[in-house]
């Protein structure tokens, strides 16, 4: 089952994660290109990083590399003007001249065959990826255009690279201390590449829920600010120190949140040599959630920015280097995350990509949230659908073997009678009619208006879509189960037809290849009645093809009818997959691929054991027997 899994997560994953499009912008994440506006830009790549999509996808080689070069580049064009990437777009284009068609295009490209006098830096806009870049890049007026994608697709790159290139970009920093234009550039770079949580406090939700996660990173904050700046702060007096310690107890035994916040605001008197005692405070390690709300609350009072990190267009040089400061500090101090070792390194091969990522969660059953709408929790979702897929379909299920095994076993027992004839006949007919014609056919018969029929009926006998009227929630019970039952006969109908055919003629094979059995014959002679040698004897072993197809029961039941729900507007699992593909929502399809996966192979083991049953000699006790 482990393999069979395995695979089956493998082969989906690669069909969704290789398909063209994005599923975040399918989603309506947010626009991930230029000309989107900053929270739009700030959603899309916080939901792109949620859902591990700046990971490689299968195998992830990147921690093995040096990025130094394509940081330089990308550090570069991040800073550049309009004029210094126009001209050095039309100097790639002049380079390039009359040669493109000797190219293999942007594909070629990847793979190497760059016009040769192309610069590192010109070859490095061209590995982008820019859309249309091939094509653009020998007119003129498209360098235009060009100039503002390669800007944003340097950008991309830096947030792909993410993690496993800040290493290479902190030397970078320490290598070229004169460089500004390359410093700032590498500090927009590594504002895409690296996540920093920054928290000056902690939030009322945090406080609320006691977030140890959330008191991680406001630790995280202040001991960033603490380490850059230690060296500039004195001792503290003792008398100071008792002084700061009689108002911090006061602070704390307020009555509330808001009073400890007032108190700070109108009656603590702190200068700022005496941050460092409440530093102190935030990070003892006997401190509670309220000791660390209050120091950290009176930190951030006296200090506006603990953490600069970006050095702004126009910026003077001392917020340039106190920006690369706090990011050498931050760095330095997740040396796990930023610069792991060997051993971990060779983990992230498989362990940091994008299906290792979904297949922990799939694993684990933390199906996480989904891409789409309100976000909601997978999980709740594939219940609440499951919820009404299930009623349906054990429906289908319990019709499909009610009517095929009497039926089935009615024909094998009268064989090449008029009865078998035109039951065969029939079956035949069901059998070619796939369900979603068949529920496209029932709608116009007995849903859409229709002259002849509305003057014998008075109206549609049944209704068009969904399980319920739209007063069901006032019904009572049996009231409401007419009204389920009314609404739910077309699509029971359709689902079964199909099914039903098949496993009549099953049984009906299954019946005959038994009858002509030695052991039947010889029951015959004995003097045994017909029904005692059909029902008796034929039938218990005749079973055995019929349980094999009841391996597709459960996962039927579980996966509903995807184009059945989608006609009758039922808010199935059916419907769930088919809009969950529509719309790109990877951890719903993957959830709902693996979970079907699972109830097949418990439907397989379920019909072994079912065999055992039906047939003794099947079982290895059996067989010592």
């Amino acid at each position: 089952m482990i393999p069979t899994l395995f695979g089956v997560t493998l082969v989906t994953f690669c069909v969704m994660s290789f398909a063209p499009g994005d599923p975040i912008k399918a989603s309506g994440g947010g626009e991930g290109t230029m000309g989107a506006d900053r929270s739009d830009r700030q959603n899309y790549l916080i939901r792109k990083r949620e859902f591990a999509l700046d990971k490689p996808r299968l195998l992830n080689f990147e921690w093995f590399y040096d990025y130094r070069d394509e940081l330089r580049h990308t550090a570069w064009i991040l800073t550049a003007d309009q004029e210094e990437l126009l001209a050095e777009l039309q100097a790639m284009n002049e380079a390039a001249e009359g040669d493109f068609d000797g190219y293999l295009g942007w594909a070629g490209w990847h793979l190497g065959s760059l016009p040769s006098e192309w610069t590192d830096r010109q070859r490095f806009i061209a590995r982008l990826g820019i859309a249309g870049f091939r094509r653009d890049v020998a007119y003129d007026d498209a360098t235009a255009r060009l100039a503002g994608a390669a800007r944003a697709y340097a950008t991309v790159y830096a947030e792909d690279l993410g993690d496993a290139g800040v290493t290479d970009a902190i030397a970078l920093l320490e290598e070229h201390p004169e460089d500004e234009r390359l410093r700032r550039g590498l500090i927009r770079a590594l504002r895409n590449m690296a996540v920093v949580d920054v928290a000056k406090t902690l939030s009322d939700e945090a406080v609320a829920d006691e977030d140890a996660d959330q008191v991680e990173i406001v630790r995280a904050t202040w001991s960033s600010w603490y380490e850059r700046l230690k060296d500039s702060f004195e001792t503290i007096p003792d008398e100071r120190r008792a002084e700061l310690e009689a108002q911090f107890q006061r602070m704390l035994d307020a009555e509330s949140r808001d009073a400890m916040q007032r108190y700070a605001l109108d009656e603590l008197f702190v200068f700022y040599e005496d941050l460092p005692y409440f530093y102190e405070k935030l990070i003892e390690e006997d401190a509670d959630l309220r000791q660390i709300d209050a120091a950290s609350s009176v930190l951030s009072m006296n200090v506006a920015n603990p953490m600069q990190l970006d050095a702004p267009e126009g910026a003077p040089p001392e917020i340039l280097e106190e920006a690369v400061a706090n990011w050498k500090t931050y760095i330095a101090s997740q040396p796990a995350k930023y610069d792991p070792p060997f051993l971990s390194r060779l983990a992230y091969v498989v362990g940091d990509t994008q299906y290792a990522r979904m297949a922990g969660r799939l694993v684990t059953f933390q199906f996480g949230k989904s891409m789409v709408g309100t976000r909601d929790d997978v999980s709740e979702k594939l219940w609440e659908a499951f919820l009404v897929s299930a009623p349906i379909m054990l429906l289908a299920q319990i019709l499909i073997y009610a009517v095929t095994i009497p039926l089935g076993v009615a024909c094998g027992a009268n064989r090449e009678s008029w009865f078998d004839r035109l039951t065969g006949l029939a079956l035949f007919f069901l059998y070619s009619v796939p369900p979603a014609v068949a529920a496209m056919l029932a709608l116009l018969a007995f849903s859409y208006r229709n002259s002849f029929r509305d003057r014998i009926t008075g109206g549609a006998l049944f209704p068009m879509e969904r399980l319920h009227g739209p007063n069901a929630e006032s019904m009572t019970f049996f009231a409401w189960l007419a009204d389920y039952a009314w609404h739910a006969t077309l699509p029971v109908v359709c689902l079964s037809l199909f099914s039903l055919a098949m496993m009549a003629m099953y049984s009906r094979a299954s019946i005959l290849d038994v009858l002509n059995q030695d052991y039947v014959r010889t029951a015959r002679a004995k003097g045994a009645s017909s029904g005692r040698v059909l029902w008796k004897h034929a039938f218990r072993n005749a079973l055995i093809p019929i349980l094999t197809l009841f391996a597709n029961f459960l996962p039927a039941l579980l996966g509903g009818s995807v184009l059945v729900e989608v006609i009758f507007n039922i808010p199935g699992l059916g419907r769930l997959a088919y809009e969950s593909i529509e719309l790109k929502d990877y951890p719903t399809v993957m959830a709902l691929i693996f979970v079907d996966a699972i109830v097949v192979m418990v439907s397989i083991l379920l019909t072994d054991i079912l065999y055992v049953f039906a047939d003794p000699r099947i079982s290895f006790e059996g067989r010592r027997a």
